[in-house]
């Protein structure tokens, strides 16, 4: 038997308590449920872990695992630098121009699927336009959405239908549907000097405004879902994490209710975070995630008594 010692009895002591069980529960099961844990703590004691900063305790980031980003030939690829990926889990650039790195802001995600189901990144500035162009033919991903319409003017996609070179990668625009708050586009991508071009399908919403954390509705972030359902693909955002994070949490819960009937917000929010601890950072997005599971639900519904 361990007795744990301190002031009151409930605060480090119950941090202490759910370290070394959640632990245990973790080997045995290879999962955890930090919620339901606290919540039996709190039935025998009331108040055990009772401030948020006790219940938001997280690993210290080791610098450098950040180290490559912050480095002089890359810091100036960041678009923030609060917002920096980890060694392990960044993907790597292999089409780069030479004199170029193969570094790029973005993190590579796990879905109930796949270990990389998907792969968040920032909105390219003016000089690493090329390189979000030669990450998504480098993973070979058939989708990109855009969650957010391009507030800088910066040239993205070619103009008219003549391909356009961008580094090591023409791009031509093969259609696009423009239709309200949203556009559909169809790419072909080409590394220069190949022969076989890549398909590829664009999703760009206009309705979900840069300057906003949460679009107007979760109707807007299920309409998305439905679009991509199907798919593994980019995200990408200003800063690769406030909207990928949303949606990304929202994508791994419907995923995870669609496999096993059951909402676990916590977890796909944590599987997650562990890429890219900058996701999902306030109240509001997790309950614009709830709003939307519900609205999902209430659909399906609908949809299964007609």
């Amino acid at each position: 038997m361990v007795f744990c010692v301190c002031s009151a009895g409930i605060g480090r002591t119950g941090t202490y308590i759910a370290f070394e069980e959640l632990l245990k529960q973790a080997r045995k099961h290879k999962n955890v449920d930090v919620f339901e844990f606290v919540k039996s703590m709190r039935e025998n004691r009331m108040n055990m872990i009772q401030t948020l900063t006790l219940l938001s305790i997280r690993p210290v980031t080791d610098k450098a695992s950040k180290d490559d980003a912050l480095s002089k030939d890359n810091k100036s690829k960041n678009r923030t630098l609060d917002v920096i990926p980890l060694i392990k889990h960044r993907p790597y650039l292999f089409s780069h121009v030479a004199k170029r790195t193969s570094y790029i802001n973005a993190v590579m995600l796990p879905t109930l699927r796949a270990q990389v189901g998907m792969i968040a990144t920032q909105y390219p500035t003016q000089d690493t336009v090329q390189d979000f162009w030669c990450l998504i033919h480098d993973q070979e991903s058939p989708n990109v959405v855009i969650l957010e319409p391009n507030k800088e003017e910066i040239q993205l996609f070619p103009n008219g239908e003549e391909s356009e070179l961008f580094g090591n990668i023409y791009v031509q625009q093969t259609s696009i549907d423009e239709t309200k708050g949203a556009n559909e586009r169809k790419l072909s991508l080409l590394k220069k000097d190949t022969e076989e071009a890549r398909q590829i399908d664009v999703f760009e919403c206009l309705s979900w405004s840069w300057q906003e954390k949460l679009p107007t509705s979760s109707s807007v972030l299920l309409k998305l879902i439905n679009r991509v359902f199907e798919w593994r693909d980019f995200k990408k955002t200003t800063d690769g994490a406030t909207k990928c994070g949303l949606f990304c949490s929202l994508f791994n819960t419907l995923e995870y209710l669609v496999e096993h009937g059951d909402v676990d917000v916590p977890r796909s929010v944590r599987q997650l975070q562990i890429r890219r601890p900058e996701f999902m950072t306030n109240i509001d997005q997790y309950e614009m995630v709830y709003e939307a599971v519900h609205e999902y639900l209430e659909q399906s519904s609908i949809y299964a008594n007609t």
